[in-house]
């Protein structure tokens, strides 16, 4: 089974991409086991949605439990609804911030990203996004 959404290392920045459908238990799960297995090489996330933020409320508190936003996060989309609730987060003391798709340099200014690895980042994301549409 493929992990819902997808991950890569690039430097020391987690990126990880996901489409529009809410990933099912198993599929987090794996998500949270790929995460906590590179902790130790990663200084920042970035997290690109592609369509709506759909994330349980239950997966939500999971993923605060588990100390991955212990580093700062930055997450990419469109959607409004998504952008509050990840606000959210960061009102519990995450050090994580929402932007609009379009605000990608404003992200990477956030989280103190080079430009190069900038590059490689938008590299990575455009052949990831195919691989979303078989999930």
């Amino acid at each position: 089974m493929k992990p819902a959404p997808l991950h890569r290392l690039v430097g020391d920045v987690r990126l990880v991409v996901r489409g529009p459908t809410e990933p099912s238990d198993e599929q987090f799960d794996a998500h949270i086991a790929e995460a906590l297995a590179m902790v130790e090489s990663v200084r920042v996330v970035l997290v690109v949605y592609h369509g709506s933020v759909r994330i349980s409320p239950k997966q939500r508190a999971r993923l605060v439990r588990t100390g991955l936003f212990d580093v700062p996060h930055a997450v990419l989309t469109d959607a409004v609804v998504g952008r509050a609730e990840i606000a959210s987060i960061g009102a519990l003391g995450a050090p994580v911030r929402a932007f609009k798709t379009r605000e990608f340099d404003e992200a990477c200014d956030y989280l103190a990203v080079a430009r190069p690895v900038r590059a490689e980042l938008l590299r990575h994301i455009e052949v990831m996004k195919p691989q979303l549409a078989s999930e």
